[in-house]
């Protein structure tokens, strides 16, 4: 009887990584699991956020230090927050920002920050290089928005909603408010927007504009 060769077929099953969501438990790096009270320093998407992960920062400060880009889930800031944009970090996106109070901060040649929804804020906004801001956006009484150091903030959506209940300090920054559709923008009660030497605002759009200070 002459032998058979058997074959054995190797069935590879891929892994397929799914999102999940972070929150933090003590201030740290972004990049380290104790920040998030996982492994430390552990691995991207495991032990720290990762593509397409959501994150909370709930009453921590996180710096978020020379990772390579990353488009992430939703960001939720909690009271008492902070989270620091480093320099040399490249492009970040996120999918949603709730921004419940603390602060955030992005530094010179820290790179682009996207968030690719409405944005409410309800705290403080030092901006010292590009956030860009596809949808409307909201500055509630309480906050506080701060553009220099040639920083950049860019509102843009096809029918672009802008309301400022606090103040905005434009101090050798960039504030552009740019709808491919209609640009709306309100002013609110005792709320200030300065522009000191050095500072621009530019409000365009493809369609209808209107500007509202009450």
């Amino acid at each position: 009887m002459r032998p058979h060769n058997l074959s054995l077929l190797a069935f590879v099953f891929p892994m397929f990584i799914t999102a999940q969501p972070f929150t933090s438990v003590q201030d740290g790096v972004w990049d380290d699991g104790a920040t998030w009270g996982k492994t430390s320093p552990g691995a991207v998407g495991v032990d720290y956020p990762g593509p397409a992960d959501d994150v909370t920062i709930d009453g921590d400060s996180v710096w978020y230090n020379n990772i390579p880009p990353f488009d992430f889930g939703g960001l939720v800031l909690e009271t008492g927050s902070a989270l620091v944009f480093t320099n040399g970090v490249g492009n970040v996106s996120f999918t949603s920002f709730t921004f419940n109070g603390g602060s955030i901060r992005t530094q010179t040649t820290a790179g682009r920050l996207t968030i690719n929804d409405d944005v409410e804020v309800n705290g403080v906004m030092d901006i010292r290089s590009i956030v860009l801001v596809n949808g409307d956006f909201i500055l509630n009484a309480g906050g506080n928005i701060a553009v220099s150091s040639a920083g950049l903030l860019r509102v843009s959506s096809s029918a672009t909603n802008v309301i400022f209940n606090a103040d905005v300090n434009i101090t050798d920054g960039i504030l552009a408010l740019d709808a491919q559709g209609s640009n709306s923008l309100t002013i609110n009660g005792d709320s200030d927007v300065i522009i000191d030497d050095g500072g621009t605002f530019y409000f365009e759009g493809s369609g209808a504009a209107n500007m509202v200070n009450n």
